[in-house]
């Protein structure tokens, strides 16, 4: 229990430098790990969605799958990128056109160690990070 409640202080001090070197690191764009990812599915009628949000994901920490939810006011172009601690891009749960609406995608950790990620949500004109804990 001390060991799991040390590394998520640790994580969490990492935080700020990951933000930084994912803005350094967007160029390796073509470096990817495919995992499994679910494709996302409309869960609302449309016609509630007023903005971009991405929420925060659920579990969090998580062992070893969680939830990202996004919702999109409009038809968009959509990414949704996974990056580790380091900023290097892990997988693309989500890519292409979507409609709008709100969605939700899973996705294992199951492959990685425990640590940091930090996930991203591009559309045409919004782009937003958040993190999340993924504790064996």
């Amino acid at each position: 229990m001390i060991r799991k409640v040390y590394q998520l202080v640790i994580y969490f001090f990492i935080i700020i430098a990951a933000q930084n070197i994912i803005a350094k690191n967007h160029a390796n764009d073509n470096n990817t790990n495919a995992i499994l990812a679910l494709n996302p599915q409309v869960a609302q009628d449309s016609s509630a969605v007023n903005n971009n949000i991405l929420k925060q994901n659920y579990p969090n920490p998580f062992n070893p799958t969680t939830t990202i939810e996004f919702t999109l006011p409009e038809k968009s172009n959509v990414k949704l990128n996974v990056y580790n601690v380091l900023g290097v891009k892990l997988t693309t749960l989500v890519q292409g056109e979507k409609e709008a609406g709100i969605y939700s995608v899973k996705f294992n950790a199951s492959r990685y160690p425990s640590g940091l990620f930090i996930y991203e949500l591009q559309t045409d004109n919004f782009k937003q990070t958040k993190k999340m804990i993924y504790l064996k």
